[in-house]
């Protein structure tokens, strides 16, 4: 069930989300759910990122399409897993006030997050 609600500051009196989840660590690979329900999932989580002001991310098919959806969000967007500490990318004006090197701690956090990640697949 998704819905609507009231609320305000950044978000401008408009929050859209979805209620409920899965009870699963793993979706991909629970055979419980079908793949019906799995990708309609999937599409509903897209199509909401696609709704967003900005969207921050990390690499995955759901953000993708979430852009192709909304490409607008090409240009108001961050991807989160680039490892060149965020130089490559066109940062929103908000970041100015960002240093150079501040987004360090958290790129090496998310790499070493991702290698971990990485190795326990293989």
């Amino acid at each position: 069930a998704g819905g609507r609600a009231a609320g305000g500051g950044v978000c401008g009196g408009r929050v859209v989300f979805q209620q409920g989840g899965y009870e699963s660590d793993d979706i991909i690979h629970d055979r419980t759910l079908s793949g019906q329900a799995k990708g309609l999932s999937a599409l509903l989580d897209s199509l909401l990122l696609s709704q967003c002001d900005y969207l921050l991310h990390a690499a995955s098919a759901l953000s993708e399409a979430a852009i192709w959806f909304a490409p607008r969000l090409h240009d108001a967007s961050l991807n989160l897993q680039y490892t060149d500490r965020l130089r490559s990318q066109r940062l929103p004006p908000w970041a100015a006030a960002v240093g150079a090197d501040d987004a360090a701690p958290f790129c090496d956090a998310l790499a070493r997050g991702c290698e971990v990640d990485a190795a326990a697949r293989s």
